[in-house]
């Protein structure tokens, strides 16, 4: 019987510990961990998830996902939550809205979550904030779209030059065939052509 309650004891040590070092690296990971019933309340929340979601620590517990997503970006993480009922886990992109007014790009990571009889009961959910590489993107989108329209207005600059330049080589035509003309006539003509400087 000693023994026996030594090999308990050990093994809930152990089990403690794991515990601990899970824990551990749940509360320092930069991904934030979620996990929601049916209903999109949150059972779970990581350290990491109130700090991307800027709550209080401890204050996600019961609260439901709804508060931080405007109607269209619910729609869409209800379409995903749907597959979750379907056995799917699904990695997307969804943005949320903070209290303060802030939006925020998370990509997101979601798997069915069971309970002991093997029924879907929830989500457990990764997420990982990309705020930052979504506003680069957007500004790599604008000086794009800069490029593309200095690069229109070069190209219209460029045909008005193109005309302007066939508009005066048509002109030295004009001229050249009138003073071919205007010699014509004038070897043309019998007597000779005195030009006076009446100005002496």
């Amino acid at each position: 019987l000693k023994k026996l309650n030594q090999d308990i004891a050990y093994q809930k040590a152990i089990i403690e510990k794991n515990e601990r070092r899970l824990n551990s690296i749940i509360e320092n990971q930069g991904e934030g961990l979620g996990i929601t019933d049916l209903d999109e309340n949150f059972i779970y929340a990581s350290p990491s998830a109130h700090r991307i979601l800027e709550v209080p620590q401890g204050s996600l517990k019961g609260k439901n996902l709804s508060e931080f997503f405007t109607e269209a970006q619910w729609d869409k993480l209800k379409q995903h939550s749907n597959l979750r009922l379907k056995n799917e886990r699904t990695t997307y992109e969804i943005s949320v809205t903070l209290k303060n007014g802030k939006k925020k790009h998370l990509i997101v990571t979601g798997s069915p979550d069971y309970n002991e009889f093997g029924d879907i009961i929830g989500t457990i959910a990764n997420f990982r904030d990309i705020t930052k590489r979504k506003n680069r993107e957007k500004k790599l989108l604008d000086l794009n779209e800069e490029l593309e329209s200095s690069n229109e207005e070069l190209n219209e600059a460029n045909e008005e030059l193109l005309n302007l330049n066939e508009n005066i080589e048509h002109q030295k035509k004009v001229i050249e065939e009138k003073e071919n003309r205007l010699s014509t006539i004038i070897d043309n003509q019998g007597e000779g052509l005195a030009i006076v400087d009446l100005t002496e």
